[in-house]
């Protein structure tokens, strides 16, 4: 005996579960899909991820919480909300000079102290000269 399963579009026969109620839903599944309310439920239960919330006399996805309808945006509050971006332009009369050749010092010795180490207790300098020289820098000795 072959076993007939037409596709049946659940996602539409739970929007008007929830939206219409029951009598609706076993109207559509009878007059489109030639089954009954069970049958369908049944298939449902098996073939998807889809459970009956009591609380709230409808059905959800298993991962979705109860009330998580309200953690979500709708794409019109998420256009509402975006913001535009600022043109981050240097200036160069907004821009203190000072503060600008001390940031720069200051990524110099960032990228030193990953060679050179100095130590003032045994006024000793150690220098990575093996890894200087595989980032790409020459060294000189005077």
């Amino acid at each position: 005996m072959i076993k007939y399963d037409p596709s049946i579009d659940y996602d539409d026969f739970i929007e008007t579960y929830n939206r219409s109620g029951k009598e609706e839903a076993t109207k559509l599944a009878r007059d489109l899909y030639n089954l009954s309310f069970q049958q369908i439920k049944r298939r449902m239960e098996r073939q998807t991820d889809y459970t009956y919330d009591r609380t709230t006399g409808t059905y959800r996805h298993r991962e979705v919480p109860v009330g998580s309808s309200d953690k979500f945006m709708s794409l019109e509050e998420l256009e509402k909300s975006r913001q535009p971006v600022q043109n981050l332009e240097m200036s160069a009369q907004g821009m203190d000079f000072d503060k600008l050749v001390m940031e720069l010092i200051y990524d110099r010795g960032l990228e030193l102290s990953r060679y050179i180490r100095i130590n003032h207790g045994t006024r000793t300098v150690i220098i990575d000269k093996k890894s200087l020289i595989n980032d790409g820098f020459q060294v000189v000795e005077n």
